[in-house]
């Protein structure tokens, strides 16, 4: 995510897409994808160097950065510590902002949509090539009602 230095993304742009949390330490893949360190971390350790969105193969970027100590974007780290310093403090924390639970909240309905959808056999099986991200907000949702 190149984000200009005067503009201000708003909280749904500084948000990984991963685990819907505000980015923090946002590491911008060569495909532009952005998704925090920790998310970027767990990612690469369970699975191939592929960005998880695209699957673009990244292990050489990967090695080049972490050598030099600098896969997280510090322009945007910066921007977002700037304009969502409480999101941030909250996040690193373990809470959330009502804001983000907000949007969080808005994401998790239309994904629980996406499964009923799936489960009555709307969706064709090929389309949903990672049915268990589906199952795995799913379970994350009952837990939170």
């Amino acid at each position: 995510m190149a984000v200009p230095q005067n503009a201000i993304p708003s909280l749904s742009e500084c948000q990984c897409l991963i685990c819907l949390e505000i980015l923090i330490e946002p590491v911008t893949l060569p495909c532009n994808h952005t998704l925090c360190n920790q998310c970027f971390q767990s990612t690469i350790e369970k699975a191939s160097l592929c960005c998880p969105f695209c699957r673009r193969w990244i292990s050489s970027w990967t090695r080049y950065h972490a050598r030099r100590n600098s896969l997280v974007n510090t322009e945007l780290w910066q921007i977002i510590q700037k304009h969502y310093p409480e999101e941030c403090r909250l996040r690193m924390s373990g809470q959330k902002s009502e804001e983000m639970l907000m949007l969080t909240g808005e994401r998790h309905q239309i994904l629980l949509q996406i499964i009923v959808m799936y489960l009555k056999g709307l969706i064709p099986y090929h389309l949903v090539s990672h049915r268990q991200v589906f199952f795995r907000c799913f379970r994350g949702m009952e837990s939170n009602v």
